[in-house]
């Protein structure tokens, strides 16, 4: 091998045109003797402990590929610290980390995988898939292209594949295609065949909000009931009372003129109609300062939207003497409404028990007796006396009710449930039970009034007792 050849062979480089240059160690070394008129960096890149622990620092690739740009190095002395040195080409082996055969294996094996796929990409590219085959690209979550498909054929057998997969993406993907390329009533016509298809789009139009379509589908499908649920719920979203009762009237001519619920909306609108007058004057009395009921218990924020009985309750609780020409009378309401005795009791009931009226509260839930000068209560009175008991009623209003009680077990129960002590003793003397009593005696207050009672009890000299 000749000088020439020679010369060629070590300055030629399959970089290209930035092989390596003897002539370019003179200007480097040239460049770091004049870094301020000092050679210490020269120095210790020739110092042979230092070389082995050099490294050339490059902070990007992008900063590597200007290097090769440019035939003349161009080197940053302020990235040549004490710890930074030159990356030593002629022995990579001392700083590049040797792949493992399992490493090895393992990036061959992405790299197969990476060419497979493009060559798939690539051939697919320009050729249209099978439906099956795009279904299930489609299921795997590969890129798919529904514009290829044409012909009205191939559209509804690529629906009838995703009807088959029962993936509810690949059937949405399929009917939303078929929405934008066909005409809404042959959309319409397939879609109702195939009722998996036609469900996995009820729910897509429900959670888009497109009630609209989602009704007039509804209709076209012969579920009825459920279109009328539909636009009754719409109906109340209506923040205006006025909107609102004439969305529900509207819904009423359009959607329950056969349905046998009609009757119930109809009462909803009336309820409506009733509370909004009753609204309205008494915020103008609020507003005046004219009504005490207002001031001794607040009233609700508003009337509107409230369930009948929670309507009736405050009736009770704010206009119970109103005449019955009043709509607010809870006598009026209770007609209008036909409420049964049992409703309008309880709900009469808690409002006295609320305000404390114990007076009125006799007039509701006791009745004569067929005895003389008695009287016996119209409903429950275990439940009669968890409502005063709820509502803080004093012993001796509780005592009042439980001495009405007939049977003597269930009144000597009762009485001691709600801690009536006179009651349950009288009980326990009628039943002539004397160690029952004396073991009732903890139960009670020491030097209270019901314990000096008790002691009376115990030594009444006219009892016979049976034990």
């Amino acid at each position: 091998m000749d000088l020439d050849d020679t010369e060629a062979y070590w300055g030629s480089s399959f970089i290209g045109k930035n092989k390596f240059n003897f002539d370019d160690w003179n200007d480097l070394e040239s460049s770091l003797l004049s870094y301020n008129g000092e050679d210490s960096i020269l120095k210790k890149l020739e110092e042979p402990d230092k070389l082995q622990s050099a490294r050339f620092r490059s902070s990007t690739s992008s900063s590597s590929s200007n290097e090769h740009k440019e035939r003349q190095p161009k080197t940053s002395v302020s990235s040549l610290t004490g710890n930074s040195t030159f990356y030593d080409e002629a022995a990579p082996e001392l700083n590049c980390r040797q792949l493992s055969a399992t490493e090895a294996a393992k990036l061959e094996s992405e790299v197969i995988s990476l060419r497979r796929a493009l060559e798939d990409a690539t051939k697919d590219r320009w050729m249209v898939l099978p439906p099956k085959q795009i279904v299930r690209r489609i299921i795997m979550g590969k890129p798919y292209n529904l514009g290829d498909y044409k012909s009205k054929e191939m559209k509804l057998k690529l629906l009838d594949f995703a009807v088959e997969s029962n993936d509810g993406d690949a059937i949405m993907a399929v009917v939303l295609f078929l929405k934008t390329t066909l005409k809404q009533t042959l959309f319409y016509q397939e879609l109702m065949k195939r009722p998996e298809a036609v469900d996995h789009y009820l729910v897509y139009l429900k959670s888009q909000q497109e009630f609209s379509e989602l009704s007039d589908l509804l209709n076209l499908l012969g579920r009825d009931e459920e279109a009328a649920l539909l636009n009754y719920k719409l109906s109340l979203r209506s923040r205006s009372i006025s909107m609102r009762i004439s969305n529900l009237k509207n819904c009423i001519a359009n959607h329950f003129s056969r349905d046998p619920s009609r009757s119930f909306v109809e009462e909803h609108v009336f309820l409506l109609e009733l509370q909004r007058p009753i609204e309205e004057n008494d915020k103008r009395k609020v507003r005046e300062g004219n009504c005490v009921p207002f001031e001794t218990i607040p009233r609700i924020p508003t009337l509107l939207n409230e369930p009948l009985i929670t309507t009736l309750f405050y009736c009770c609780l704010y206009h119970y003497d109103s005449p019955e020409t009043n709509l607010s009378s809870p006598t009026a309401l209770r007609k209008r409404c036909q409420l049964t005795d049992k409703q309008f009791l309880w709900t009469a009931m808690t409002a006295k028990a609320r305000l404390k009226n114990w007076h009125d509260l006799d007039s509701l839930v006791l009745v004569k007796s067929w005895l003389p000068n008695t009287k016996k209560f119209a409903i429950d009175p275990e439940k009669v006396l968890e409502v005063l008991q709820k509502h803080s009623a004093e012993t001796n209003i509780l005592s009042n009710y439980v001495k009405l009680i007939e049977n003597v077990d269930r009144r000597l129960e009762i009485a001691t449930r709600f801690s009536c002590h006179e009651i349950a003793i009288d009980a326990l003397v009628q039943l002539r039970d004397r160690q029952r009593l004396i073991a009732y005696g903890p139960k009670i207050l020491p030097h209270s009034k019901e314990y000096f009672y008790y002691r009376d009890a115990l030594n009444l000299p006219a009892i016979k007792w049976k034990n």
